[in-house]
């Protein structure tokens, strides 16, 4: 379910909502315990990079923690 405010960035067949958007404050991955720093940097880049997710949402993910 999407939080209130919420905007899906990406969806799939079998998941309505991989990514989602509040603002530009928060970024929503359906992820897995197992993702490492270096794998979640490479989402949030290979997204902002393919233009799936607005730079604007992870500019400021990025700049946190990385």
């Amino acid at each position: 379910e999407l939080p209130p405010g919420g905007e899906v960035l990406a969806s799939s067949g079998k998941t309505k909502i991989e990514i989602f958007a509040i603002g530009e404050m928060v970024l929503g991955i359906q992820g897995h315990p197992e993702f490492t720093e270096d794998i979640t940097l490479d989402i949030l880049t290979s997204c902002n990079f393919k233009a799936i997710v607005p730079v604007r949402v992870c500019s400021h993910p990025i700049s946190i923690l990385f």
